[in-house]
This record gives C-alpha cells, sequence and structure tokens, in this order.
C-alpha cells in the first residue's frame, strides 16, 4: 500500500474574497497550496487525500455543524476511499472537486501524454 498523505483545503479554493483584504490573503495562499495539491492528487508514489472541510463550532468559534460531526462526516468519505473528502454543507466543495478531477491549473504542469494511475 503507497503511504497516505492528507491535507485540509478549503472552501476558499473555489470563491473570492469578497473585497476583504485579509481573506484575500488568505484566498492566494490556499489557491496556491491547492495548484500543487492537484499533482499530488493524481500521484502513482503516493495516497494524496484533500480534505475540506467548511465552518464548524469549535473553540475557535462558531459554525452551522459540530467539530465532531464535521470529524464524522471526513471519516465516512475516507472510510469508502474517496481522495477529496468534501466536509461541507454549501456544495463549494464539490464546485472545487472538478478542478482535482480534471486537473485544472496544476502546478508545475503536468507532462505532455501523462496519464492517471490505474487504481
Amino acid at each position: 500500500m503507497p503511504p497516505e498523505v492528507w491535507a485540509v483545503g478549503s472552501e476558499i479554493e473555489a470563491h473570492p474574497a469578497w473585497g476583504n483584504a485579509e481573506l484575500q490573503v488568505y484566498l492566494e495562499s490556499k489557491r496556491a497550496f491547492a495548484r500543487h495539491a492537484r499533482r499530488y492528487f493524481w500521484d502513482r508514489e503516493i495516497l494524496y487525500r484533500h480534505v475540506v472541510p467548511s465552518a464548524f463550532t469549535s473553540q475557535m468559534g462558531p459554525g452551522l455543524i459540530s467539530g465532531k460531526r464535521a470529524a464524522r462526516w471526513a471519516w465516512f468519505f475516507i472510510a469508502r476511499g474517496f481522495r477529496y473528502v468534501p466536509v461541507s454543507y454549501t456544495g463549494i466543495a464539490l464546485v472545487n472537486y472538478f478542478k482535482f478531477l480534471f486537473r485544472i491549473h496544476a502546478q508545475p504542469a503536468l507532462p505532455p501524454g501523462w496519464t492517471p494511475p490505474a487504481r
């Protein structure tokens, strides 16, 4: 079995900062990582899981679901073999999945003729 790498993304990978300067910095950071993560998603040497939570209630603040529910939701997908794990009640994370599936804006660019691994 290949080693597993899990990373936590964000719904901000798929929506704008709406003019909020602090949110813009966070957006640029998460999108920069996501461009590289889309490469790992198709890597033949590792099993990469991209977990994308939306806001949940924790010691850091309020959200619409509890941290416990978010963890159970994530585990539901992981236990079934999902590599892209949308822990989202908004659906924004699902939109972002297509960027991973079709390697949109994956950086660095994939070599010409490269095909995804058979799993």
